[in-house]
């Protein structure tokens, strides 16, 4: 081989040696951030564009808002909410990306708590809309379908009601006089239970006041067909249909239904228990998926194991009994579960610990991915969330400063940590750009904000990957090329699979003078990696 090719060669295996060192942690600003910063279980970071927004603090005081490209210089303050020492943050809705702002609740110490927008900006972070003008009208529970969030929040004198927003305040309302919880959708309809004279019962709407109506008045009169405090009733199978909990009482109890929104498509289809009256004979919490809705339920012989169901009595099935006989694997007051693609990943305890499992919506294909605990038992499985094709998740052993940052493609090879992370990760997984934020602590009890790059740098006309182990199939606006092998290529010739960003595409890899290329592309490539840190 040419002395020059033989130096290229050399030179592309130390690019990726360089570029497997690179994929780390990555120190943003030691601060409490998202839930960390309250203590509690609800996610606010949101992503904005290629930056993430979130609620931190710096020091011991309130939390106030922040922007972040993962980078210590660009994470900055955009507003404190608050100037006389109170806590203008709150934490009682995620915070959630809506057309071209992130949507929160704050209490300005003018308005009470209070729907707001930001751009990233302090001119663009301002008041949505004020329904309770003697007080705060609490928002919650916003959730996204299309364009539009939809949440719940009081008018003046107390009484719920459904609004929408665009993230604009001009494009803020009110819809319906209805108290609305645990929404789902299905294609472009909206599904929730309502709260009225009526009682709580099954709800749909389309956005607008005349499109939003109670399905059916299932328990007549004031009494309720949907469980109280059933927390997340709704499930959608399909583009048109939801299926949702009722309990029928003596001597049905809870069973499964399912609805087109019209009183006449709107029917029972599970008893899985039949003739016991049990208020816990379903999990009232559901994830959709590859057409199907899945939950928890106990026919009264397994347990609380998987089951699934298409919004039919036939497509209603339990998909395996984990955990053997009448002991219990999933449930039955949470589970976590997450949609990844058409799959699901949840986490099951077959009374060895939790493990991690994926299913695709049949009982073969209902398989064990990884004991991530490594037979301790005490497995930490927590903080799912999709990325592309990819899941990540927060995993550790039980044992104390093994919590990190897990990835899984669904196999036992492919759910690894990711590597070169020495923080002990707290939670609240984000993406955001190219990156994955989520608040952690190490060698110190101070909270920080770390980042870790899961898609490679843009290199100008360069595509990238959604994460190490899937592809958002999609290229950047800057117009970047794919050869024929797939491969995403990037202007100066070097493609990257998200990795260590070592994969050859095009003439570039076609004989000794591409190789002398590809190597000076590499190098230039790693110089610009390492003035972006």
């Amino acid at each position: 081989m040419p002395r020059r090719a033989l130096t290229a060669v050399v030179l592309l295996l130390s690019f990726c040696a360089v570029g497997r060192a690179e994929a780390q942690e990555r120190v943003v600003r030691p601060m409490r951030t998202g839930s960390a910063a309250f203590g509690g279980s609800t996610s606010l970071m949101a992503e904005l564009g290629d930056r993430l927004v979130f609620f931190g603090s710096a020091d011991a005081g309130p939390a106030d808002l922040w922007i972040s490209d993962g980078t210590t210089a660009g994470t900055t303050l955009v507003k404190s909410m608050r100037t006389d020492g109170g806590q203008g943050l709150v934490a009682q809705t995620a915070l959630r990306r809506v057309g071209g702002a992130v949507v929160f609740a704050a209490d300005d110490g003018v308005h009470g708590v209070e729907l707001w927008r930001t751009d990233g900006t302090p001119a663009g972070t301002t008041l949505l809309v004020d329904p309770d003008t003697a007080g705060s009208s609490q928002p919650s529970d916003v959730f996204v379908l299309g364009s539009a969030g939809f949440f719940r929040a009081a008018e003046t004198g107390g009484a719920f009601a459904l609004f929408r927003t665009d993230g604009t305040a001009a494009g803020t309302s009110k819809i319906k006089a209805v108290a609305p919880y645990h929404f789902a959708s299905a294609g472009t309809t909206l599904f929730f239970g309502g709260t009225d004279a009526q009682g709580f019962e099954p709800w749909r709407s389309d956005g607008t006041a005349s499109g939003t109506q109670i399905i059916a008045d299932l328990a007549a009169g004031a009494g309720s067909s949907i469980p109280l405090g059933a927390g997340g009733a709704f499930g959608g199978v399909g583009a048109t249909r939801a299926v949702f909990v009722v309990d029928e009482g003596p001597p049905a109890g809870t069973t499964l239904w399912v609805t087109d929104g019209t009183p006449g498509g709107t029917t029972a289809i599970a008893d899985p228990m039949p003739g016991v009256q049990s208020p816990f004979a379903i999990t009232p919490r559901f994830v959709s998926a590859g057409g199907f809705a899945y939950f928890s339920a106990n026919d009264g012989v397994k347990g609380h194991e998987p089951w699934r169901t298409d919004g039919t009595a036939a497509g209603t099935i339990a998909l395996a009994d984990l955990a053997p006989g009448a002991a219990s694997s999933f449930g039955p007051i949470a589970q976590e579960m997450v949609a990844v693609g058409s799959r699901l990943f949840f986490v099951a305890d077959d009374t060895r610990g939790p493990k991690l499992y994926v299913t695709d919506g049949s009982s073969a294909g209902t398989v064990l991915v990884k004991d991530v605990g490594a037979g301790s038992g005490k497995a930490v499985i927590r903080d799912m969330i999709a990325v592309g094709d990819t899941l990540y998740f927060v995993g550790g052993t039980g044992a104390a400063n093994t919590t990190h940052v897990w990835r899984s493609d669904g196999t036992p090879a492919g759910t690894v940590p990711l590597p070169g992370q020495d923080a002990v990760v707290r939670g609240d997984l984000t993406k955001a750009g190219r990156f994955l934020y989520y608040a952690g602590v190490q060698n110190t009890v101070t909270p920080t904000l770390y980042a870790y790059e899961i898609a490679p740098a843009p290199d100008g006309g360069a595509s990238s990957s959604s994460s190490g182990g899937g592809s958002s199939g999609g290229s950047s606006s800057s117009g970047g090329s794919s050869s024929s092998s797939g491969a995403p290529a990037s202007s100066d010739g070097v493609g990257s699979d998200g990795g260590c960003g070592c994969r050859l595409v095009g003439s570039a890899a076609a004989g000794p003078a591409g190789l002398v290329g590809v190597a000076a592309a590499l190098l230039a490539r790693v110089a610009r990696r390492r003035r972006e840190r």
